[in-house]
């Protein structure tokens, strides 16, 4: 279960993705290392939250895998997710593109967003993270 009163005071990227989708399953070792990279990071979070492209698509959502477990399992990772099974939580955000990244502030306000890290090549993890800590010290400046 998901409340959103969770991520208060602290900082959160949430990536916002779907096994279904082949832009997610390109990035997925991306996010996997930014999984492990914000793990690093006492002040900042990670969240994932898998979703559908549509409420009407639900049960293609996972494609031959039929979990996110099992995708995790086949790669070899654990982070945790949430499952978005009906898109609600997709549409309430508005996002229309996956995958999403969304840097979220203490204060729950959304201060940064990318997608698709892959499409930014090896140095993707570590320039987004730099985005990161670029926007949190801008955002804690009077």
């Amino acid at each position: 279960r998901f409340a959103s009163s969770t991520l208060e005071g602290q900082w959160t990227v949430i990536q916002v993705w779907g096994i279904w989708c082949h832009d997610s399953r390109n990035d997925a070792d991306y996010a996997a290392a930014l999984s492990r990279a914000i793990g690093q990071d006492p002040d900042l979070n990670f969240m994932s939250i898998h979703t559908p492209q549509n409420a009407n698509s639900t049960r293609k959502a996972f494609r031959a895998y039929g979990s996110v477990p099992a995708w995790f399992e086949e790669k070899g990772w654990s982070y945790p997710t949430l499952i978005d099974a009906d898109a609600s939580i997709r549409e309430q955000l508005r996002i229309r593109w996956t995958p999403t990244y969304l840097v979220v502030a203490p204060d729950l306000t959304v201060q940064g967003f990318r997608t698709s890290l892959a499409d930014a090549g090896d140095l993707a993890v570590k320039d987004f993270l730099q985005d990161i800590a670029e926007t949190r010290r801008s955002w804690a400046q009077p």
